[in-house]
């Protein structure tokens, strides 16, 4: 009798390990989900920012380019020769 208690005692200890281990995957299937809506969030709000910024930042450059032609122009001309300069090397 001793035999049969003690594979009873086994058989719930499995049926018990079985249910946490069913828990434990259902716990952490929701947290992958939970964090891969949040990095969908965040790269989202990142990129939402980054395209305003950009947008600003043209705006500055259009700006700028308008209220100082000939500086503007100064600029990207000694910017080519400089870039033409170390390409050539």
């Amino acid at each position: 009798m001793h035999k049969a208690t003690h594979h009873k005692k086994r058989a719930n200890g499995h049926a018990h390990f079985h249910r946490d281990f069913a828990g434990l995957k259902k716990a952490l299937t929701d947290a992958g989900i939970d964090v891969k809506s949040k990095a969908g969030e965040m790269l989202l709000h990142t990129y939402n920012d980054m395209q305003g910024a950009s947008s600003d930042m043209k705006e500055q450059v259009t700006d700028y380019i308008v209220d100082r032609p000939y500086k503007s122009l100064g600029i990207a001309l000694l910017s080519g020769v400089v870039l033409g300069f170390l390409l050539r090397k």
